[in-house]
Formats: structure tokens, sequence, C-alpha cells
């Protein structure tokens, strides 16, 4: 439909990367670091959609088969498998199904890792798949700025927050080496790197880093820990500016003008087992600086992260879709720079933008549009117009509190649109 401008994007960036690319391809397993990837490409994908990452992947290797082709360079090495989707809308499901027939497919992220086997979509029990690259847009309906009311925190129950928390537990149990998270721009990313990272640097105790426009804490009070029959502190009350989940372990605290690599292990007496201490209580105990260190909660995993912002129209495509997306990678050094590298790459694939909108649709006389409009007017589509009728007016701010109305209406109006007509 798009007359191949969709590989064309992708193919200039593999030209941009193709020797870099080709040189971590052919590198022994020896020669490789913690967090860099292996091929083939192992990927399991949550809160899957349609599985853009799937494509991209097939695309990529489509380019450099061509390229090896043309230059006669025999095997590039480029592979990749698509293990695992994990998607609860029951359309995108069919969606996955039908396009990936040969990858397992689950219902519900929350209970990826609820035991040894999970029920599929289809009812059968399987296990996880083994992955080295885990990729997953959680939830963000909960986090979005669309969202002027009633937005909800990690912690609040949403399904933002469920499923985030959901893909944490499955790093922590999967341990794949590379990991990227997508989510919107307002989602309390700070938050989200220290659930994933377990490091909560105490100078940052007390800032909102959530959405809900809570006033300053005071982690000094209402950070608590309690001492468990092993002399380990436990965190057992949280607020709601920390990332950190309750009945997590201590494992010490990183002074913040020492080694980053040097842990100072906390235990406490025997003798104290039941006591609660409150942040500021355990930083007198042992001395800990709430201005520079950092506490370090035990993982099963370690990882570094690394945020980068990117805007679609910044990539070849004529749209403005705005997102941040966190790499996470299997490190034990919390100084380690691959985040860094990660970013000049990103910038190193801007593409100029050189087609227009209606580049990437479909004529109003394609075969496709035309089965459309069939079933729009048949009785199942006439049935989904009644529906869709009994939604609340997006153009009446009273009842629908959008935001972006303002907007809606003059781009409706510069552009001859009814401003009372609704999207198909």
């Amino acid at each position: 439909a798009t007359g191949g401008i969709v590989e064309g994007i992708i193919g200039g960036m593999v030209q941009k990367i193709g020797k870099l690319l080709l040189t971590s391809i052919k590198l022994d397993d020896t020669e490789r670091h913690d967090g860099e990837l292996e091929f083939p490409i192992k990927l399991n994908t949550a809160c899957s959609g349609t599985d853009a990452p799937s494509i991209a992947l097939g695309l990529i290797k489509e380019r450099l088969d061509r390229l090896s082709a043309e230059n006669d360079d025999g095997d590039h090495g480029f592979e990749y498998e698509h293990n695992m989707s994990c998607e609860l809308e029951p359309f995108k499901q069919a969606y996955i199904s039908r396009n990936f027939p040969d990858t397992k497919l689950f219902p519900d992220i929350t209970k990826l890792t609820s035991g040894e086997t999970v029920t599929d979509v289809y009812g059968r029990e399987q296990t996880i798949p083994e992955s080295n690259l885990f990729i997953a847009g959680t939830s963000c309906k909960d986090f979005s700025m669309l969202k002027s009311s009633h937005r909800k925190d990690i912690e609040d129950k949403g399904t933002s927050g469920e499923t985030f928390l959901a893909a944490v537990e499955y790093l922590e149990q999967e341990k794949p080496p590379m990991a990227i998270f997508e989510n919107v721009q307002n989602a309390p990313w700070e938050k989200m790197q220290e659930y994933i990272e377990g490091r909560i640097a105490l100078k940052d105790r007390n800032d909102v880093k959530n959405i809900t426009g809570i006033k300053e804490g005071n982690a000094e009070k209402d950070l608590k820990f309690e001492v468990d029959d092993q002399g380990r502190y436990v965190v057992s009350e949280v607020p709601k500016q920390i990332g950190a989940r309750a009945g997590c372990f201590v494992e010490g605290f990183v002074q913040g003008d020492g080694d980053p690599n040097e842990l100072f292990p906390l235990m406490s007496e025997h003798s104290n087992k039941g006591k609660t201490l409150s942040l500021g209580e355990l930083a007198k105990k042992h001395e800990i600086d709430l201005e520079n260190d950092i506490l370090v909660i035990e993982k099963k995993a370690r990882y570094c992260t690394h945020l980068v912002k990117l805007d679609t129209r910044q990539y070849g495509l004529p749209q403005t879709r705005n997102r941040k997306y966190l790499f996470v990678w299997r490190s034990d050094d919390p100084e380690d720079d691959l985040g860094e590298y990660i970013h000049l790459i990103m910038d190193h694939l801007k593409t100029p933008l050189l087609h227009s909108m209606e580049a990437f649709l479909l004529s109003n006389t394609h075969e496709r549009i035309r089965c459309f409009r069939e079933a729009l007017r048949s009785g199942p589509g006439r049935m989904v117009a009644k529906e869709r009728a009994k939604e609340l007016d997006f153009f009446d701010w009273e009842l629908s509190s959008v935001k972006d109305l303002f907007y809606h209406l003059n781009y409706r109006e510069q552009h001859g649109i009814n401003e009372r007509a609704r999207w198909l």
C-alpha cells in the first residue's frame, strides 16, 4: 500500500549502521560483554499490539539479504526468532495469531511469572520461551496526558502500573540480557528506572517522580523497613515518590562520592527481629548520607537503563508521535555507558521527512476501502455505529474533558472539516 516507502526508510537506516551491525554479528561469544545481543536474536514481546518489533526485524533481515546478494558477500549472519507474544485484546490476539502462527501467544502479562507454566490463549499450558531481547509497550492509559482527570500512578492498581510491574517481574525471572520499554512522555520514568535498577538516589528521595500531583513527600519518615529473623532489612512501607516494592530486601548502600561498585552491606542484630525503622533512623544507625548516598535494593538480576525521547517525524514518518523508550541491559556496573552509545545511534538513524501523509494512505477506490465501506453499511457495522453513538460527546467539554479540544477544532476549521464529523 505504501509502495515500498517503509522498506526504503528501514533500508536507509540499515545502510547507516550496516558495518557496525555486521561487526557485532561476527563477534565471537567470548568477546561479548554483558548486555550485548547474541545472534540469532530471540525476541519476546509483551503488550504486543501488532508486534511491530518483529516486523522491523524482518525488514532489516530482508535489506541485509538484498545487500549481501548485490555485493556477493555470502551469509550476513543476521537471524532472529520471534518466540513469544503477550496480548490481552482479542482482536489483536487474532492479528498476531494470523501473522505469526509459530509464535507462542499468551493473554495476560500479569500472569507470565505466576508459575513454571503459563496458559496460552488457546488454553494450553506452555513454558516461557528463551529470549535475549524483551520488548514491552506496557499500557499508557493511566499515564497519558489525554486522561486529564483520574490519572493513576504505578501503585494505584491501574492497567499502566500493573502491566509495568509485571514486566519488571518478567525481567527478574527470565533475566534477558536486553530489554526495551516504551510508553508516553509523562510516564513516571524516574520511578520506573528505580524499580528496574534497584538503586535509589537518596538526594532525590522527596522529589515527586509520579504523575498524580502529590505534594513533596517525606521519605525520612514514610519509607520504613522491618528487621527479619536473619537481620535483613525488609521494605515495609513505601511513599509514592519511591520506586520500590514492599517486601523487597535492602542489600546495602553505595557512597555517593566513592566507588559506585563498592557496596556497604546493611544488616541489623538478630535481636532486633520485628523492629521497624524509618529511613531517617536507618541512615543515622548506619551513617548513610541522605544527600549523597544510594540505597541498593536486592535484585535477582542487575540492570542498567537509559531513557531516550523519540519523535516519529524525525524518522521519516509524516506524523508527530512523541514517545520515550527505556533501554535496559544486564550489567553489574552502575556506570556502564552503553546507554550513551544507544543514544548516539538513535540520533544517527534520524531520517529526513520525504513523503506526505497521503503517500501512506490507500486510495478511495482501493479494494480494501470498498470492503470496509460495505462492512460499515452492513448489520454489524450499523450496530457498531449505534454503540459509538452512546459514547460521550467528544466536543462537549463538560462531558469529555478533552484538554486538546481547542486544537482539534482549530485543525478542522483550517482544513474545512465539519467540527461535528466523527472519525472512522
